[in-house]
């Protein structure tokens, strides 16, 4: 078996989770910052409905613990409180870029999770908040920061995402890419474990995901 690389040991990877750690403390009180989102949502272009993530940043992290990451939807919905209502992932899209993601609600009156994306060339950086102004009827408090994070190619080969919340909490993902420019291995490292897991993903025919093993060839997903 060939030698896995090691996330911790990536070179300058302490301080991207520094920095992001130090973003999200700097942010968690900015609600101009916190509230961009929903300048973006007026913005939208298109919108793409799902039963799960599916255009989520990092890739197949539905899968990697184990869960389905969802279809895509064909049904459009009124609005997104009608979309939130109906279970669904609605997907925002601006010039074909994906720009965010609000989460399906367990109940309207709660504030829903956003996420919104900013592109910045090869880089991606993520902001996750709860939104009380989406909520059924409003709710007359502050945004919250849930996360931040932000993925980048490497190389051609490599893209490394880095996610941090709070508490300290961190994630670390090194996706390595194959000739078809497919994910195929998948190195994990989160704040709590000692060892990182590792993750092969295969593919059919069609280029579709269709397993998730770990670096014994266990399942991961789907189960047996």
């Amino acid at each position: 078996m060939a030698e896995l690389p090691v996330v911790m040991e990536l070179p300058g990877i302490g301080a991207r989770i520094e920095a992001a750690s130090q973003q999200f403390s700097q942010r968690q009180s900015d609600q101009s910052f916190l509230k961009r989102c929903l300048a973006t949502l007026e913005q939208v272009e298109d919108w793409k409905y799902s039963t799960g993530p599916l255009y989520d940043l990092p890739p197949y992290q539905m899968q990697l613990m184990g869960f389905s990451g969802g279809k895509p939807l064909k049904k459009p919905f009124a609005d997104l409180t009608a979309a939130r209502a109906g279970g669904a992932y609605a997907s925002g899209f601006i010039a074909g870029q994906h720009v965010l993601t609000v989460d399906p609600a367990e109940n309207l009156k709660l504030s829903p999770q956003v996420t919104q994306y900013d592109h910045e060339g090869d880089l991606v950086r993520a902001t996750i908040t709860r939104q009380p102004d989406l909520a059924v009827p409003a709710l007359a408090k502050l945004a919250t920061l849930v996360g931040l994070g932000e993925t980048v190619w490497l190389d051609e080969r490599r893209r490394l995402h880095v996610g941090v919340g709070s508490r300290g909490a961190f994630a670390v993902y090194l996706y390595r890419y194959d000739d078809t420019q497919r994910p195929r291995h998948v190195h994990l490292f989160s704040k709590g474990h000692t060892v990182q897991s590792d993750y092969e993903l295969h593919y059919d025919d069609a280029g579709n995901l269709s397993r998730v093993t770990d670096v014994l060839g266990n399942p991961v997903w789907p189960k047996r």
